[in-house]
């Protein structure tokens, strides 16, 4: 019996592994159905059209939710640990939380890790030896010169230099 376990185990973990990548590619390409309804007014053609990729995008979430708590070994701690996946699919409100499979791909407690070290080590390196403060007076420096520029430039004859502002034509 511990073999036919492990190889259901083995087929959820394939089954889980074939799907992942097409339906987080789903969810991510459902993204314009949810967004542009509630920006744009549709036609009523297009409307439908949006409505029915929707319900094509809930039946594959569905089918998904209902092939895995077969495969599981054990349903009820299946039901039980994937209680998000199951009101996804169940609750229309909560249609917008499919979005979420994204973040499976994307591995971010490794990279807030990665971050909170890099701002610890930023850190160390502006405090060490007063750096912070050399950086904070050089900030200071420029701005209060920009400041002075922009003051003598304003009243001078036949200066273009008249505002921090962008000019809305011209080059970039």
């Amino acid at each position: 019996m511990p073999s036919l376990a492990r190889s259901q185990n083995a087929y959820d973990r394939a089954f889980s592994a074939a799907v992942e990548l097409p339906l987080t590619v789903l969810a991510l390409l459902w993204l314009p159905v949810l967004v542009v309804p509630l920006v744009v007014h549709l036609r009523a053609e297009i409307a439908d059209t949006f409505l029915g990729i929707d319900y094509f995008v809930w039946a594959a979430f569905a089918v998904e939710y209902l092939v895995k708590l077969y495969l599981a070994p054990s349903r009820r701690h299946f039901f039980t640990h994937h209680l998000v996946e199951l009101a996804v699919v169940a609750v229309p409100v909560l249609r917008p939380l499919r979005v979420l499979r994204l973040l499976r791909l994307l591995s971010f407690a490794r990279a807030g890790v990665v971050l909170v070290n890099a701002l610890k080590r930023a850190r160390a390196i502006l405090t060490h030896n007063g750096l912070h403060f050399v950086l904070l007076a050089v900030l200071g420096v420029v701005f209060v010169c920009s400041a002075l520029e922009l003051a003598f430039e304003r009243s001078a004859h036949g200066s273009t230099f008249t505002t921090t502002e962008r000019p809305s034509g011209g080059r970039s």
